[in-house]
C-alpha cells in the first residue's frame, strides 16, 4: 500500500481523503530536503570516484615499477647467458659471430 509522511505524526495512505492537508510549503520543504540529499549523494559519489582514481593510479604505478624490474632482471639473465655461451665457445669463430 502506498503511503507518505505529511508531518512527523501524520501518515497518509493512498486513497485517504485527507490528501488536501499537504501544503505547497510542505512540498517545497520536501523538495529542498530531497535536493539536499541528492547533493550529499553526488558529493559522496564524487569522493568515491576520486579515491578510486587515486588508488588505480597507485596500483598502475606499482605494477609498472614491478614489471620494469622484472624486465631488467630478465635482461641481466639473458646477458649472463650470452656471456657464458661466449666463454664456452671461445675459439669457435663461427659460433661467436652468430651469438654477437
Amino acid at each position: 500500500m502506498d503511503s507518505y509522511v505529511t508531518s512527523p505524526k501524520k501518515v497518509l495512505r493512498h486513497g485517504d481523503t485527507e490528501e488536501s492537508e499537504i501544503t505547497d510549503e510542505h512540498l517545497l520543504k520536501t523538495k529542498n530536503d530531497i535536493l539536499s540529499i541528492k547533493n550529499e549523494l553526488d558529493n559522496a559519489i564524487l569522493g568515491l570516484n576520486e579515491e578510486m582514481d587515486r588508488k588505480l593510479k597507485k596500483q598502475e604505478h606499482d605494477y609498472l615499477k614491478g614489471y620494469s624490474q622484472y624486465v631488467k632482471n630478465k635482461e641481466q639473465e639473458l646477458r649472463k647467458i650470452i656471456h657464458d655461451l661466449n666463454n664456452q665457445n671461445q675459439g669457435s669463430s663461427q659460433k661467436e659471430e652468430v651469438i654477437s
